[in-house]
């Protein structure tokens, strides 16, 4: 639902790696929809630079978005594998070149959250605002900012208490 609009040029001087620069306008666009999370955006994102390297970046505001508590799950252990034959550490230590392949589309997003960001669950009921800024890489990414409580309530124990003050950073 919503609408994503693009426009740009893709130049291939090089069949492998093109160059990109493509710029995306997003409107009432949902971004994410799950029992644990819902989004809907407004925005403009940017792709510039060759194409493993292309730099993303751009403006996105979250417009309204909802995060449910009880519906995420803690991730389950990842079993322990025994190998036979080759050496443990060669398989838990990439390759420097390795490394760099994984290091694809740089970030530069600021993503925005005007006093409609919902957090719900566990007898929290909260409004949020704030910003925060992407940055890193599609496959490390890092969240710098802080957003801040507006409004809520948490039910313990059978007693409602207002929340007054809140900050995540």
């Amino acid at each position: 639902e919503g609408t994503l609009r693009g426009e740009g040029v893709i130049k291939i001087k090089n069949l492998l790696n093109p160059e990109l620069n493509i710029n995306l306008k997003i409107q009432d666009f949902q971004v994410a929809s799950s029992d644990s999370f819902f989004a809907r955006a407004d925005g403009n994102v940017s792709f510039k630079g060759p194409c493993h390297q292309a730099k993303v970046s751009g403006e996105i505001t979250l417009n309204p978005a909802k995060l449910m508590l009880e519906e995420i799950n803690p991730t389950p252990p990842i079993p322990v594998i025994r190998l036979i034959g080759q050496s443990s550490q060669d398989l838990t230590k990439p390759k420097e070149d390795e490394k760099d392949k994984l290091k694809i589309f740089p970030i530069i997003l600021k993503l925005k959250a005007p006093k409609r960001f919902m957090i719900q669950g566990f007898g929290l009921e909260s409004l949020w605002e704030g910003e925060v800024d992407v940055t890193g890489h599609l496959s490390d990414t890092q969240l710098i900012g802080s957003i801040s409580l507006v409004k809520g309530t948490l039910d313990l124990l059978g007693k409602r208490m207002k929340l007054t003050h809140g900050q995540i950073r």
